[in-house]
């Protein structure tokens, strides 16, 4: 009899430390999902698919500027756009119908930001949704001034007699860039000759003219070096 008290305690005391191991790897796993999820420098929140907020990270929590009581089960029209409702062209009511990532660029208190949502498909049905903010403030500013940089470029390329062009170095001389003036010279608009859309620059160029300017091309880019010459162009 006692023989069995030991092995019904044995068994018993197996299956409590099977248990508690999975309590424990449970929990440390439930940790390293809390750890990984609030050093996401981006603001995460986890939403309902109609738009409650489940879930948040630090960055979220900061972005918001309230306590996690006042943001959780609040429908993030509310708390994001302080709306009653869902905004217009709203990413989070695309991604219901399309079923996949949503974005809209917005701009909230001076940001300008990137928002997405991705849902989470279990079983062909959204559990819910991964709603994403990406300050994107520094990358317009930076897109400004270089579309001042060009516009810039441009006026001073466009008042330069003849034209300047950046080209691929293929037989086609296929073009990247060309200033307007190349349609006084050549009779083609830029856009005709950029990606050989109508031609190629080397369509354009006599023919007694094209191999010897590939030759020469070759030698003088295998150098490194510099070259000035002329040649006729159709």
């Amino acid at each position: 009899m006692e023989i069995v008290f030991i092995l019904l305690a044995i068994f018993i005391g197996i299956i409590f430390g099977y248990f508690i191991r999975i309590f424990f790897e449970k929990r440390s796993k439930s940790c390293l999902w809390d750890e990984t999820f609030n050093a996401i420098a981006d603001p995460i929140a986890i939403i309902s698919p109609d738009g409650k907020i489940e879930q948040i990270n630090y960055a979220m929590h900061k972005f918001l500027k309230n306590s996690t009581e006042n943001i959780l089960n609040k429908y993030c029209h509310n708390l994001i756009h302080n709306a009653n409702k869902h905004i217009e062209n709203c990413p989070l009511q695309r991604s219901l119908k399309t079923l996949q990532r949503e974005e809209m660029e917005l701009n909230i208190n001076g940001l300008n930001l990137i928002i997405s949502v991705d849902p989470v498909i279990i079983n062909n049905k959204i559990k819910n949704f991964v709603h994403i903010i990406k300050d994107i403030s520094e990358i317009k500013k930076i897109e400004i001034i270089l579309k001042e940089e060009t516009r810039k470029f441009e006026t001073l390329v466009d008042n330069l007699p003849g034209f300047i062009y950046r080209c691929t170095n293929d037989r086609d001389w296929t073009m990247q860039y060309i200033s307007q003036g190349c349609e006084i010279i050549t009779g083609y608009k830029p856009e005709e000759l950029i990606n050989n859309s109508k031609l190629s620059f080397n369509d354009i160029i006599a023919p007694e003219y094209q191999n010897y300017l590939w030759d020469k091309w070759q030698e003088v880019l295998a150098q490194n070096k510099t070259f000035e010459d002329e040649y006729e162009i159709i």
